[in-house]
């Protein structure tokens, strides 16, 4: 039954009320204002909600969030907390979900923008980085996504750090603008994972954390290979004089595989950098050729393989030291896979390089060691590093000082910190062009001639001898008519030798605990021409260990 009233005056007592500030427009959503209050009186409580928003056009901005894919599931996306950030080389997907108040359909325009574009210090300019059109129903939301590539954009172009970037997603209703929100973006440089070669371990990068930070930010990480053992750990002697079982190039790529994983999934990283140090860049190279994934947005894992001193063409040292342990029945498998011979073979079959940029750096201070006059590092000749790798450059550095300080200004920095008008290959040949012009870094785009035999030499006496400590031993040996001479021996570095002709007079040293006892590969070489004759080899060790010492004698190097 309804009945009906006659009309009568009513009154209503309002409610007045105050905040503590908790109900303050949030920076997120300048435009909206929601909140509710809350009083009992009488055993009744009474609840007032209210959910405003500024009186403007048809269309709003509801959102605006950006997301990455978690590392290893592609399509496996999350949103970007601001305090991490993302990592250089990553897909992040913008999303923006705009809303229709109107009773009939519009069109709305989202522009997503880098605000920081500029590449001029202290300057700042805007680019767009997409323009989408959508439309919306009336009453209803749209998203509106679009996928980015991060490639560069932990750098500027001119090679300074980009810390954070700021990307705005813009939304304009009939052309004027009708929202926008802005979020702040770290990205993160690259991964760079770090390869060692022979007789070292991840040690020998141990200062290359702090060269990072230094160069960007504690944002930027390196990974030296075998620091955290049970993420993968190459074996390739541990240190100069060790002797023993080693791994082979593919076992080592394969430590090199898992050690790459765990840095993509430390620094959720779908792309990382290589810096590889001596036989590090074969162990890189079998890795990239044999066992690189593939992902879907169609760049390689790895974007830069950065070798150092690498003897791409194999080193005659190897061949000097490997042929007497082999001939003993203990062929060092580290040692025997950089002879030339065994190297050539090598390149026959690794001959993938999957869209890597490869760049190479070789040393050139000595002018003969291990029965070759050419230009060399100590253990590795110009032409063997260069090969056939395009992008290249010598330095006056010794192979056991490469992976330094100065290598990194002078050459490796230049190879992986690029912005993104660097990412292209011609954007890459621009920037090694211009450090070329600028005399930086000598490179050059034309391959190398392999001038490099891979016959072995002719020895004119091996010797295996172990030394007690404090121990001193002279060794006979004949030395032969020849245009020149040497001796190549392999100890650590407290083992020092000492060559002394027939009359008793000394023809070269290389004394223990200096310098050169340091490098890998040690040699007492004579330029000028002998006679046949006796001469005689001391060898001390002034180490407080047993110490084994293998060497070589050749004659007449080319």
């Amino acid at each position: 039954m309804n009945h009906s009233l006659a009309e009568m005056p009513t009154r209503f007592d309002g409610v007045k009320f105050s905040t503590g500030g908790a109900d303050r427009v949030s920076p997120d959503k300048p435009d909206q204002l929601s909140g509710s209050y809350s009083e009992s009186y009488g055993g009744v409580t009474e609840t007032l909600s209210w959910s405003l928003r500024r009186c403007g056009g048809a269309l709003r901005l509801v959102k605006f969030k950006l997301e990455d894919m978690r590392f290893p599931n592609w399509e496996d996306w999350q949103e970007i907390k601001e305090q991490t950030g993302t990592t250089d080389g990553n897909i992040v997907r913008f999303t923006a979900v705009v809303a229709n108040d109107s009773g009939e359909e519009k069109p709305a325009t989202v522009k997503f923008k880098d605000l920081d574009a500029d590449q001029k210090a202290g300057g700042a300019s805007e680019a767009v980085l997409d323009e989408i059109t959508v439309d919306v129903p009336p009453g209803e939301e749209r998203e509106v996504t679009f996928k980015w590539d991060s490639s560069g954009y932990a750098w500027y172009d001119d090679g300074r750090p980009r810390i954070t970037q700021r990307i705005r997603a813009e939304l304009a209703d009939g052309g004027k603008k009708a929202g926008e929100e802005t979020r702040n973006l770290k990205v993160a440089p690259k991964p760079l994972v770090l390869v060692h070669g022979l007789w070292s371990n991840w040690k020998a990068w141990e200062s290359w954390q702090g060269i990072l930070s230094g160069a960007h930010s504690s944002n930027w990480k390196a990974f030296p290979v075998g620091q955290h053992a049970q993420f993968g750990r190459m074996r390739t002697g541990d240190e100069v004089g060790n002797l023993g079982p080693t791994n082979t190039i593919a076992q080592n790529a394969g430590e090199l595989e898992r050690y790459i994983k765990y840095a993509q999934r430390e620094r959720n990283a779908w792309h990382i950098d290589l810096v590889a140090h001596s036989m590090g860049g074969l162990i890189s190279r079998r890795y990239i050729h044999a066992a690189m994934p593939t992902y879907p947005d169609g760049k390689p894992q790895v974007q830069h393989l950065v070798m150092l001193g690498t003897p791409n063409m194999g080193s005659r040292c190897a061949d000097l030291i490997s042929l007497p342990l082999e001939a003993a029945g203990r062929s060092m498998e580290a040692l025997r896979e950089l002879r030339p011979s065994v190297v050539a073979q090598f390149n026959a079959a690794h001959t993938n390089r999957k869209g890597v940029e490869f760049s190479i750096l070789a040393g050139n201070p000595l002018p003969a060691i291990c029965y070759m006059y050419s230009p060399n590092d100590g253990v590795v000749t110009v032409p063997s590093a260069f090969w056939a790798i395009a992008d290249r450059a010598q330095q006056s550095l010794l192979h056991t000082d490469m992976a330094n300080e100065a290598g990194f200004k002078s050459f490796v920095k230049s190879r992986v910190a690029l912005g993104p008008g660097k990412q292209s290959p011609e954007g890459q040949l621009a920037a090694l062009e211009a450090l070329a012009s600028k005399g930086g870094s000598p490179s050059t785009r034309t391959p190398a001639k392999d001038s490099t035999s891979s016959e072995p030499p002719k020895l004119d006496f091996t010797k295996i001898v172990k030394l007690s400590p404090g121990q001193t031993i002279e060794i006979p040996f004949d030395v032969p008519d020849a245009d020149n001479f040497g001796l190549t021996y392999v100890a650590p570095p407290k083992v020092g030798a000492t060559v002394v002709d027939e009359g008793g007079a000394v023809q070269g040293t290389n004394p223990p605990g200096t310098p050169s006892a340091q490098q890998i590969f040690r040699s007492i070489f004579i330029g000028n021409p002998i006679s046949k004759a006796k001469w005689t080899l001391m060898l001390e060790n002034e180490d407080e260990e047993e110490r084994e010492v293998v060497v070589s004698g050749w004659s007449n190097a080319k």
